[in-house]
């Protein structure tokens, strides 16, 4: 007896509570449609360009990757009615990815990926005197500044030793809890202070930031926010390194029910949204706000020097080192006016650090001047760090020359001379690099290369940016540090400010040229050499650059 001839025979009936497959199916097609209405993954500013989903990186006209089809089916047309020995495909066929775009250089009109080892590599192949070597180290060697970055971006420092430093050159302060105490705030800071609570919704979330304020800082505070919609900053290299993965845009509303905090924050279209939602509910709490047109570090010390200057007690709230420098440097000292920085405890077990900024100034004395361009120049949000040169070493340096200290002031003047910049630039990383009989920084590759060869040991690795960048890319750095538009070491490109790593090639083209293989037949298309657009040489293991079908045509004389 079967299961439906039981239930009929008994007079039972009975009801499921699953809900049938074709429910599920539109509900779940629903459910995706909806998500990617909220959270789309494709950017409605950008048009007519490729994008890659998983790093948000916007392609040049040179990449066709997305044609590959097209591409492959046009070199297969023109195999069509040809003897399989006439056949022959170029490297201009090959489609070009979007990782193409970093880490390559130019070859005889061919852009190729380049290993930096590689290059020294091929230095020992046609080096022929020490001079030679000499004049090869003045190349950077490598597609991107190695010293001054890493990969395709600019190399980062932990900013946060400098105020550590300074800390133990003068002692933090308690905090001053005056009812006429003024608090600037940074809300880049406060964003991520505020722990998202589950479940709750963006409306709740924006209560939250205001009750945050008004317990920990008062009504009287003033909320500074970054702008995210205003022309390319040069924090757009920073920005997104800072959100590591990709974060999708979210469309949301005050009901709608959030995101993780860590993922919507790293997206700053996502940050823009939030900020509208955020300004509205402080106003309407009677808690001032200001957004800057891009990054509000600037805005925030003039806002809280402004607030200062009316004789109120001020404190400047946030983690980020930049500002704390900026207050050194720009802040008039006033004994009945006191000024503090205030740096929230990552965790609740450790203790707020509060730098009293007059007492700081009195302690630096003449340092004060020089903060600005030491910070920059060893690496802040909109510069590169140099590799494995800290802070507080170039402090000491400036501290002891006085002479140097009085050269690097132009950093602070308006209109100095592009050439006095990196002049002064260059006197400045011969000092931080420890030579004093090196008048260049070219030369000074070449010795420090030659020192740390012979110091190391024989299992030792070789590090290319522990060498000091060339002349070429050290002047661009040094623009960077004095101005950042585009005149002054950076370009636009995909709606971005991008640095200029440097003008020069990256090696020698008899470097570049040197490419080889190790083909045990003809060198057919899977040779080194025929993929890289080269003819094969007498470097190649096996033909030498002449038992192939590879090689080197003589090129026949012409007449007159």
């Amino acid at each position: 007896m079967s299961a439906e001839e039981f239930y009929k025979f008994c007079n039972l009936s009975y009801f499921t509570i699953c809900r049938t497959h074709k429910f599920w199916s539109g509900t779940w097609t629903d459910m995706i449609l909806s998500w990617f209405e909220e959270q789309s993954p494709f950017d409605e500013t950008v048009q007519d360009k490729l994008i890659s989903l998983s790093t948000d990186i916007v392609a040049d006209s040179s990449i066709n990757c997305d044609c590959a089809f097209e591409h492959g089916l046009e070199a297969q047309n023109r195999m069509t009615g040809l003897e399989f020995t006439d056949v022959k495909l170029k490297r201009k066929d090959k489609v070009t990815p979007i990782s193409f775009m970093n880490g390559t250089v130019t070859v005889r009109d061919e852009v190729i990926p380049v290993n930096p080892q590689q290059l020294f590599l091929r230095i020992a192949c046609v080096l022929k005197s020490q001079l030679e070597f000499k004049q090869y180290m003045h190349y950077e060697l490598a597609p991107y500044p190695t010293s001054l970055f890493d990969g395709s971006k600019m190399r980062k420092t932990q900013k946060s030793v400098l105020a550590d430093f300074i800390e133990k050159l003068e002692p933090c302060t308690e905090r001053c809890y005056s009812n006429e105490n003024v608090y600037v705030i940074d809300v880049g800071y406060l964003l991520h202070k505020v722990i998202w609570s589950h479940p709750s919704t963006y409306g709740q979330i924006s209560t939250s930031y205001v009750a945050y304020v008004l317990t920990h800082y008062g009504p009287s505070s003033i909320v500074m926010f970054d702008g995210y919609d205003g022309p390319p900053s040069i924090k757009c290299q920073e920005q997104f390194r800072r959100a590591g993965t990709n974060s999708r845009e979210v469309v949301f509303d005050e009901a709608t029910i959030p995101a993780q905090q860590r993922d919507f924050l790293g997206s700053g279209k996502n940050k823009s949204r939030l900020i509208k939602a955020l300004r509205t509910k402080f106003q309407h709490s009677n808690i001032t706000t200001y957004q800057a047109a891009s990054d509000a570090d600037t805005p925030i010390v003039s806002t809280a020097l402004e607030v200062q200057s009316s004789g109120k007690t001020v404190t400047v709230v946030g983690t980020d080192t930049d500002i704390l420098v900026m207050l050194l440097a720009r802040t008039t000292p006033h004994y009945n006016r006191l000024l503090y920085f205030l740096k929230p405890a990552a965790v609740a077990s450790k203790q707020d650090k509060v730098f009293d900024i007059c007492k700081i100034q009195g302690t630096i004395s003449e340092m004060k001047h020089c903060m600005l361009f030491l910070h920059a120049m060893t690496g802040c949000d909109s510069t590169s760090a140099l590799f494995r040169k800290e802070k507080r070493s170039a402090y000491k340096i400036l501290a002891e020359d006085k002479n140097l200290r009085k050269e690097i002031s132009i950093f602070n003047c308006l209109n100095s001379e592009p050439f006095m910049i990196a002049s002064v630039c260059e006197k400045f990383l011969l000092r931080l690099y420890g030579e004093k009989q090196c008048k260049i920084l070219n030369d000074l590759r070449y010795v420090t290369f030659q020192n740390t060869i012979t110091r190391q040991k024989v299992t030792a690795s070789f590090e290319l940016a522990s060498l000091p960048p060339t002349s070429d890319a050290a002047r661009l750095h040094s623009f960077r540090v004095y101005l950042q538009p585009i005149n002054w070491g950076w370009r636009e490109a995909s709606d971005m400010l991008i640095p200029v790593p440097s003008t020069t090639p990256p090696a020698p083209n008899e470097l570049l040229h040197l490419i080889t293989c190790n083909c045990k037949t003809d060198c057919i298309p899977g040779c080194e050499c025929r993929k890289a657009g080269l003819a094969c040489s007498q470097l190649c293991g096996r033909c030498r650059g002449t038992a192939c079908k590879n090689h080197a045509l003589e090129e026949e004389g012409s007449e007159d």
